[in-house]
Protein backbone atom coordinates (compact mmCIF):
# COMPACT_ATOMS: atom_id res chain seq x y z
CA UNK A 1 0.00 0.00 0.00
CA UNK A 2 1.32 3.44 -0.74
CA UNK A 3 2.46 5.96 2.23
CA UNK A 4 0.94 9.24 2.59
CA UNK A 5 2.40 12.19 4.73
CA UNK A 6 -0.24 14.48 5.65
CA UNK A 7 1.17 17.72 6.94
CA UNK A 8 -2.07 19.82 8.63
CA UNK A 9 -2.28 21.15 12.17
CA UNK A 10 -6.14 20.80 11.74
CA UNK A 11 -7.45 18.23 13.68
CA UNK A 12 -10.81 17.86 11.49
CA UNK A 13 -8.82 18.20 8.29
CA UNK A 14 -6.67 15.56 9.94
CA UNK A 15 -9.73 13.17 10.41
CA UNK A 16 -11.49 13.98 7.10
CA UNK A 17 -8.42 12.95 4.47
CA UNK A 18 -7.92 9.75 6.75
CA UNK A 19 -11.51 8.80 6.38
CA UNK A 20 -10.72 10.00 2.70
CA UNK A 21 -7.68 7.56 2.26
CA UNK A 22 -8.50 4.88 4.75
CA UNK A 23 -8.93 1.98 2.41
CA UNK A 24 -6.47 3.57 -0.18
CA UNK A 25 -3.30 4.73 1.49
CA UNK A 26 -0.98 4.46 4.60
CA UNK A 27 -1.37 7.99 6.41
CA UNK A 28 1.19 9.80 8.31
CA UNK A 29 0.10 12.85 10.15
CA UNK A 30 2.82 15.37 11.15
CA UNK A 31 1.79 18.54 12.74
CA UNK A 32 4.37 21.02 11.70
CA UNK A 33 7.33 21.39 9.41
CA UNK A 34 9.75 20.07 12.08
CA UNK A 35 7.70 16.53 12.25
CA UNK A 36 7.42 16.95 8.65
CA UNK A 37 11.20 16.85 8.19
CA UNK A 38 11.62 14.11 10.81
CA UNK A 39 9.51 12.01 8.95
CA UNK A 40 10.99 12.54 5.34
CA UNK A 41 14.86 11.40 7.17
CA UNK A 42 13.23 8.26 8.39
CA UNK A 43 10.59 7.20 6.26
CA UNK A 44 10.03 7.21 1.99
CA UNK A 45 6.91 8.32 1.24
CA UNK A 46 4.52 8.51 -2.16
CA UNK A 47 3.01 11.35 -1.58
CA UNK A 48 3.05 14.57 0.91
CA UNK A 49 0.15 16.50 1.58
CA UNK A 50 0.87 19.38 2.91
CA UNK A 51 -0.90 22.43 4.35
CA UNK A 52 0.32 25.71 3.69
CA UNK A 53 -0.38 27.42 6.87
CA UNK A 54 1.86 25.73 9.41
CA UNK A 55 2.75 26.70 13.27
CA UNK A 56 6.32 26.60 12.77
CA UNK A 57 7.04 26.96 9.74
CA UNK A 58 6.46 28.32 5.74
CA UNK A 59 4.66 25.33 3.67
CA UNK A 60 5.48 26.96 0.28
CA UNK A 61 9.29 26.62 1.56
CA UNK A 62 8.90 22.99 2.63
CA UNK A 63 7.44 21.96 -0.55
CA UNK A 64 10.13 23.57 -2.78
CA UNK A 65 12.30 21.60 -0.21
CA UNK A 66 10.39 18.49 -0.80
CA UNK A 67 8.97 18.73 -3.92
CA UNK A 68 11.95 17.21 -5.81
CA UNK A 69 11.72 14.13 -4.73
CA UNK A 70 8.18 13.38 -3.64
CA UNK A 71 4.81 14.72 -5.04
CA UNK A 72 3.12 17.27 -3.34
CA UNK A 73 -0.54 18.33 -2.91
CA UNK A 74 -0.98 21.50 -1.18
CA UNK A 75 -3.21 22.42 1.03
CA UNK A 76 -4.91 25.92 1.75
CA UNK A 77 -7.91 28.28 2.93
CA UNK A 78 -6.64 30.50 -0.09
CA UNK A 79 -8.21 30.12 -3.11
CA UNK A 80 -6.64 33.22 -4.95
CA UNK A 81 -5.22 32.86 -8.55
CA UNK A 82 -1.97 34.17 -7.23
CA UNK A 83 -1.43 31.80 -4.38
CA UNK A 84 -2.44 29.29 -6.64
CA UNK A 85 0.39 29.66 -9.34
CA UNK A 86 3.15 30.31 -6.19
CA UNK A 87 2.15 26.64 -5.16
CA UNK A 88 2.69 25.17 -8.27
CA UNK A 89 5.96 27.01 -9.10
CA UNK A 90 6.80 25.67 -5.80
CA UNK A 91 7.12 22.04 -7.15
CA UNK A 92 3.58 21.21 -6.09
CA UNK A 93 1.17 18.27 -8.33
CA UNK A 94 -2.11 19.83 -7.23
CA UNK A 95 -3.76 22.78 -5.14
CA UNK A 96 -7.01 21.99 -2.88
CA UNK A 97 -8.86 24.87 -1.22
CA UNK A 98 -10.67 24.20 1.96
CA UNK A 99 -12.88 23.23 3.46
CA UNK A 100 -12.09 20.08 1.57
CA UNK A 101 -15.24 18.16 0.06
CA UNK A 102 -14.69 14.46 0.84
CA UNK A 103 -15.51 13.01 -2.34
CA UNK A 104 -13.71 15.72 -4.27
CA UNK A 105 -10.81 15.09 -2.04
CA UNK A 106 -10.63 10.89 -2.27
CA UNK A 107 -11.49 11.08 -6.32
CA UNK A 108 -8.04 13.42 -6.60
CA UNK A 109 -6.18 11.78 -4.21
CA UNK A 110 -6.73 8.61 -5.54
CA UNK A 111 -6.25 10.05 -9.11
CA UNK A 112 -2.71 10.95 -8.09
CA UNK A 113 -1.85 7.68 -6.11
CA UNK A 114 -2.96 5.60 -9.34
CA UNK A 115 -0.78 7.47 -11.58
CA UNK A 116 2.04 7.12 -8.99
CA UNK A 117 1.76 3.43 -8.48
CA UNK A 118 1.57 2.78 -12.58
CA UNK A 119 5.21 5.16 -12.70
CA UNK A 120 6.36 2.57 -10.26
CA UNK A 121 5.41 0.13 -11.30
CA UNK A 122 6.96 1.08 -15.00
CA UNK A 123 10.20 2.02 -13.37
CA UNK A 124 10.82 -1.88 -12.61
CA UNK A 125 10.27 -3.11 -16.32
CA UNK A 126 12.97 -3.06 -18.55
CA UNK A 127 11.45 -3.85 -22.18
CA UNK A 128 13.76 -5.47 -25.12
CA UNK A 129 12.30 -6.14 -28.36
CA UNK A 130 9.24 -7.97 -27.10
CA UNK A 131 9.85 -9.22 -24.01
CA UNK A 132 10.14 -7.60 -20.58
CA UNK A 133 12.19 -7.72 -17.32
CA UNK A 134 9.87 -7.49 -14.38
CA UNK A 135 12.56 -6.44 -11.85
CA UNK A 136 9.91 -6.37 -9.26
CA UNK A 137 7.68 -9.63 -9.79
CA UNK A 138 12.09 -11.14 -10.83
CA UNK A 139 10.36 -13.09 -14.21
CA UNK A 140 10.58 -12.82 -17.75
CA UNK A 141 7.29 -12.14 -19.47
CA UNK A 142 7.23 -12.73 -23.03
CA UNK A 143 4.85 -10.20 -25.65
CA UNK A 144 1.70 -11.34 -24.01
CA UNK A 145 2.18 -10.12 -20.25
CA UNK A 146 3.01 -14.31 -19.65
CA UNK A 147 6.00 -15.78 -17.92
CA UNK A 148 8.53 -17.08 -20.75
CA UNK A 149 10.49 -19.37 -18.55
CA UNK A 150 11.56 -19.48 -14.81
CA UNK A 151 15.39 -18.10 -14.94
CA UNK A 152 17.51 -19.06 -11.45
CA UNK A 153 18.96 -15.90 -9.85
CA UNK A 154 22.08 -15.98 -11.60
CA UNK A 155 20.66 -16.30 -15.22
CA UNK A 156 18.54 -13.18 -14.59
CA UNK A 157 21.08 -11.26 -12.87
CA UNK A 158 22.90 -11.74 -16.12
CA UNK A 159 20.01 -11.05 -18.68
CA UNK A 160 19.13 -8.06 -16.27
CA UNK A 161 22.95 -6.34 -16.99
CA UNK A 162 22.03 -7.28 -20.53
CA UNK A 163 19.54 -5.50 -20.76
CA UNK A 164 20.64 -2.26 -18.40
CA UNK A 165 23.36 -1.90 -21.50
CA UNK A 166 21.10 -2.77 -25.24
CA UNK A 167 23.36 -3.04 -27.43
CA UNK A 168 26.80 -2.85 -25.62
CA UNK A 169 28.96 -5.25 -25.29
CA UNK A 170 29.64 -6.82 -21.68
CA UNK A 171 32.77 -8.78 -21.27
CA UNK A 172 32.78 -11.83 -19.30
CA UNK A 173 34.48 -10.05 -16.64
CA UNK A 174 32.17 -7.56 -16.54
CA UNK A 175 28.76 -10.20 -16.15
CA UNK A 176 30.97 -12.16 -13.93
CA UNK A 177 30.93 -8.94 -11.64
CA UNK A 178 27.48 -8.83 -11.45
CA UNK A 179 27.63 -11.82 -9.88
CA UNK A 180 30.58 -11.18 -7.49
CA UNK A 181 32.65 -13.69 -9.14
CA UNK A 182 36.61 -13.50 -8.30
CA UNK A 183 38.12 -16.37 -9.37
CA UNK A 184 38.91 -15.28 -13.16
CA UNK A 185 40.43 -18.56 -13.89
CA UNK A 186 36.48 -19.89 -13.96
CA UNK A 187 35.25 -17.15 -15.16
CA UNK A 188 35.28 -17.46 -19.09
CA UNK A 189 34.05 -21.14 -19.00
CA UNK A 190 30.98 -20.44 -16.24
CA UNK A 191 30.07 -17.16 -18.08
CA UNK A 192 29.59 -19.10 -21.14
CA UNK A 193 27.84 -21.60 -19.48
CA UNK A 194 25.14 -19.95 -17.64
CA UNK A 195 25.20 -17.81 -20.93
CA UNK A 196 24.31 -20.71 -22.81
CA UNK A 197 21.30 -22.29 -20.57
CA UNK A 198 20.02 -18.32 -20.42
CA UNK A 199 19.46 -18.71 -24.19
CA UNK A 200 17.62 -21.91 -24.02
CA UNK A 201 15.68 -20.23 -21.43
CA UNK A 202 14.83 -17.72 -24.07
CA UNK A 203 13.69 -19.94 -26.80
CA UNK A 204 12.66 -18.80 -29.65
CA UNK A 205 14.24 -15.25 -28.35
CA UNK A 206 18.06 -16.72 -27.70
CA UNK A 207 19.26 -15.12 -30.92
CA UNK A 208 18.93 -11.67 -28.95
CA UNK A 209 22.04 -12.66 -26.97
CA UNK A 210 24.34 -12.47 -29.25
CA UNK A 211 28.45 -13.25 -28.89
CA UNK A 212 31.27 -10.56 -30.11
CA UNK A 213 34.20 -13.44 -30.62
CA UNK A 214 37.10 -12.56 -28.07
CA UNK A 215 34.95 -9.58 -26.48
CA UNK A 216 31.90 -10.93 -24.49
CA UNK A 217 28.22 -10.83 -25.26
CA UNK A 218 25.92 -7.85 -25.92
CA UNK A 219 21.47 -8.05 -26.11
CA UNK A 220 20.59 -6.85 -29.59
CA UNK A 221 17.11 -7.64 -29.84
CA UNK A 222 16.37 -5.76 -32.94
CA UNK A 223 19.84 -6.45 -34.98
CA UNK A 224 19.21 -9.95 -34.81
CA UNK A 225 16.17 -9.78 -35.55
CA UNK A 226 16.46 -8.46 -38.91
CA UNK A 227 19.56 -10.99 -39.84
CA UNK A 228 17.52 -14.23 -38.72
Amino acid sequence: MVRVLLVEDDPNCQTLIGEALRDVAELFLASGVGAARSYMESHKFDLVMLDIGLPDGDGYALCSEIAKRTPVVLLTANHRLEEKLKGFASGAIDYIVKPVDFLEVRARLKAHLGRIEEEEKNSKLIKFGSLTLDLGAHRLLDGFGKELAPLTRTEFTLLHALAKHEGQILSREQLAATLSWREKAMIDRTVDAHICKLRRKLQRYGYMVVASYGMGYRLAPMVAKQSA
